[in-house]
């Protein structure tokens, strides 16, 4: 099973590959059988459901500040969201900016209540705000969409948050390279990542990192990318901590 081809940015811009793939049909169903989930769980014991997560909430455990600001870039089922909604934080005000495609900006806008909680706010928007100073940035199995990934970390950087989450993320040892990725009848941009090149982005930053137990075709397991070198194969992605010295 080939999921991805190598490429490079000129054939992907040539060829004009958007990201109608976010506007599928079995996209759009995942997302929301995702949403009903977290629902499902806010009523059980959240933690036995996630093998692998965010660390985002856990970090608020020791964050001294009252009033947090949080961005969360591609928050496509909202797990950061229901995360601190089953934390039942006390004593913090949270406000969650949402940034997603359109597409999924309109399910998310008709099927989260905003009012769940008195302490947790959250806005949904289709662009990041850069004029804006957040606490803590989150990006999630995200940024390997963006074909314009370097300018964007370094505009967000430029904005001093404590701390950058990237989580999910498809780094390694490799050169960064850019692939096209099947979704059913769909095709997107696709990128790995020199692990190496996107720190010296966040040099004022101390930076901690794991590997991710990432889940292919509903199965948790290795990248499928025997159709690449050795060299370039991921194994398994990571999430990086950057906290700000």
């Amino acid at each position: 099973m080939n999921i991805w081809k190598k490429s490079n940015y000129k054939n992907l811009k040539k060829k004009n590959i958007t990201y109608k793939a976010f506007n599928n049909l079995v996209w759009i169903k995942k997302i929301l059988n995702k949403i009903n989930l977290n629902k499902i769980f806010l009523k059980q014991n959240y933690s036995k459901f996630f093998l692998s997560s965010s660390p985002l909430p856990l970090i608020l455990f020791g964050y001294d500040k009252k009033i947090i600001k949080i961005a969360d870039y591609g928050s496509g089922d909202q797990e950061i969201f229901f995360q601190l909604l089953n934390l039942k934080i006390k004593g913090v005000k949270i406000t969650i900016d949402s940034i997603e495609v359109p597409e999924i900006t309109n399910i998310l806008k008709k099927n989260i209540k905003k009012k769940l909680s008195k302490n947790i706010q959250i806005n949904f928007y289709n662009k990041y705000n850069f004029e804006k100073k957040y606490d803590f940035v989150h990006i999630s199995d995200s940024l390997q969409y963006n074909l314009d990934w370097k300018n964007f970390l370094i505009k967000v950087s430029l904005k001093k948050p404590q701390y950058i989450i990237l989580n999910n993320l498809t780094a390694g040892k490799f050169k960064t390279y850019v692939t096209e990725q099947k979704f059913y009848k769909d095709k997107l941009p696709y990128i790995f990542f020199n692990e190496n090149e996107i720190k010296k982005i966040f040099k004022n930053y101390k930076a901690h990192q794991y590997l991710y137990l990432n889940k292919i075709n509903n199965e948790y397991k290795e990248y499928p990318q025997k159709n690449f070198k050795k060299k370039d194969r991921l194994k398994y992605p990571k999430t990086i901590i950057f906290k700000r010295i």
